[in-house]
């Protein structure tokens, strides 16, 4: 990877954890740096979830809406015993970047969770964790997957390169302005070669405040003066609304990835042991290529499973994390991923009605609120900000679990309900 690359990249992708150090794990766009409107198509084509979908519709992501993305980003992480903040991302104004620590009240042992080597700020009450477990790296990817993975990137993108135009051309432009260059001192052609080199031989230092904000924020968007031009929705275009899971169903079914997809979604429901199935093919596949999986049961949503690599058993030397997610994606297509997303939301929302309706008629029932207190919107927009205006904890276990599991299926004395096919008239 380049360093220009780098330097864009390095503050846009999933999970970007607060960085100590250079050497971060960066995400990059499949369709490139400078085409924000292929990686939105590309997204949309293949949205990982029904928020994600919903966001991109219109093709614009709202502050409101990555912010939504986030915060399901870090309310699925601290169902999995992550408390995460955030904070400004430099250079990047209204995007963040992440500090995660192991909840006080998490069950989550210290032993099973990794702090990478690259500076990466995971911290817990006591010690530091040990480097070679990828509990935490697992869980990051599982949760920034339909939340944070591609939203956060291309809302990046629309703040660093608004009009979607030649990065390497816009960033030129802003060392000129800068007067970090003199104009025509440096071409497109000597840029990309001298960022492309192992040893850059260029006629400043990319350690410069300007520099690195010309490299990450080449349009100067909200920074150094400027002031800071957000996104809106597209014209003309209705606003989204939220998928039902029939419609889920009846997308896959269209475009099934295997025959057991299309097999599994064939009465439109899946059964505990169709998803079983899944989770075992899915096992196999990370199996036979190289890697043991350990699957522990997922926390408020009964019947479903967390994954986590078992690091003894692949040698440290032929472990790569990169290769790891790779292969989990490729694995989970066809088995897990559409399977495992209806079967969770048969759990928690069986009825298949508006999820935030649910989740206030759950808060009033356990007391959390008072009836009339909270409307579904109030919620919604709530959940949607960095920090939000609650009367309630949000840290609170029966707060997390009408969040996560709003039914309260087969959770909290209240027993389990199994969505079954509708029979045939």
């Amino acid at each position: 990877m380049s360093i220009l690359t780098w330097f864009i990249i390095a503050l846009l992708g999933l999970g970007s954890f607060f960085a100590q150090s250079s050497d971060t794990r960066p995400i990059e766009s499949p369709s490139g740096i400078s085409d924000r409107q292929q990686y939105v198509e590309d997204a949309r084509a293949n949205p990982a979830s029904d928020l994600e979908a919903q966001i991109l519709e219109d093709g614009v992501i709202t502050q409101e809406e990555y912010d939504q993305a986030v915060s399901a980003y870090v309310a699925c992480m601290d169902t999995n015993g992550y408390k995460v903040t955030t904070q400004p991302a430099p250079y990047l104004p209204t995007v963040y970047m992440y500090e995660a620590e192991i909840r006080a009240d998490s069950a989550t042992p210290e032993a099973i969770v990794a702090t990478p080597s690259s500076g990466m700020i995971v911290t817990s009450s006591s010690a530091p964790l040990p480097a070679e477990d990828q509990l935490f790296f697992a869980t990051d990817e599982e949760c920034s997957r339909g939340t944070t993975f591609n939203i956060e990137a291309i809302y990046s993108l629309q703040i660093a390169n608004p009009n979607d135009v030649d990065y390497v051309e816009l960033t030129i432009a802003c060392l000129v302005d800068n007067d970090v260059i003199a104009e025509g001192e440096l071409t497109v052609e000597q840029f990309d070669t001298e960022m492309s080199a192992e040893s850059p031989n260029l006629p400043f230092d990319l350690s410069d405040d300007h520099v690195t904000s010309c490299l990450v924020n080449p349009a100067q968007n909200g920074i150094n003066g400027n002031p800071l031009m957000l996104p809106g929705p597209a014209e003309a275009t209705p606003p989204s609304t939220r998928m039902s899971r029939a419609k889920m169903v009846e997308k896959v079914q269209q475009n099934p990835d295997s025959e057991l997809e299309a097999r599994v979604l064939e009465d439109e429901v899946v059964s505990a042991d169709e998803y079983q199935e899944a989770v075992d093919a899915y096992l196999m596949c990370m199996t036979d290529a190289g890697y043991e999986m350990q699957i522990s049961p997922a926390q408020f949503v009964p019947g479903m499973y967390q994954y986590m690599h078992d690091s003894s058993a692949t040698p440290e030397a032929e472990f790569s994390f990169d290769h790891l997610i790779t292969v989990s994606n490729d694995c989970s297509v066809g088995t897990t991923m559409n399977i495992e997303a209806i079967y969770s939301d048969q759990i928690i929302n069986p009825d298949d009605v508006d999820p935030m309706t649910l989740t206030v008629s759950c808060l009033e029932t356990a007391g959390m609120i008072q009836e009339g207190e909270l409307t579904p919107e109030q919620l919604k927009a709530q959940l949607s900000r960095q920090a939000p205006d609650l009367p309630f904890d949000l840290w609170d276990e029966q707060a997390m679990s009408c969040l996560v599991n709003p039914a309260q299926n087969g959770i909290n004395g209240n027993p389990f309900i199994e969505v079954t096919p509708t029979p045939a008239a």
